[in-house]
């Protein structure tokens, strides 16, 4: 017979290890605490840049904005490039926390992850946050109600 303590850790050890990691787990995981990806309850992303001193800065977009094909890794720069779908510019709002500003652009810039060299998996890990956030957005069509007659 278990123990009722060991009892409790083989469970949790049961559902924790058939989880599947989240999008925004991925990219927070390959970016290591320099930069922190969510999703708020407004299906914006929010981007924090974070260094020793605290977060630096803040990107948000709506997601439904952002252009997954626009996603790629620049080695003249040494960072991954997102910016805004066709007849949504401007679609990033950019806050620099030290400098008290605030910024529309059509263009971000993140840091390249040291562990991802040519960029590729976190551009990957970006176009999943971005298309499954996206398909989970889409307007579900309703089936339509047969009138009755009185």
């Amino acid at each position: 017979m278990l123990r009722p303590l060991a009892a409790v850790a083989i469970m949790c050890l049961c559902t924790t290890s058939g989880r599947t990691q989240s999008p925004t787990d991925a990219l927070n995981g390959l970016f290591a605490g320099s930069v922190r990806f969510r999703i708020d309850d407004q299906d914006r992303v929010v981007i924090d840049f974070l260094d020793r001193g605290g977060r630096y800065r803040q990107d948000q977009a709506p997601l439904a904005h952002i252009d997954p094909a626009t996603i790629r890794f620049d080695p003249e720069q040494d960072a991954l490039l997102m910016g805004c779908r066709t007849g949504h510019e401007r679609c990033f709002t950019k806050e620099v926390f030290r400098l008290s500003a605030i910024r529309s652009t059509s263009w971000i810039q993140l840091p390249r992850p040291p562990e991802d060299p040519a960029g590729a998996a976190t551009a990957e890990a970006l176009r999943a946050l971005l298309g499954l956030n996206a398909a989970a957005m889409e307007p579900r069509e309703t089936p339509e109600v047969p009138q009755r007659m009185k």
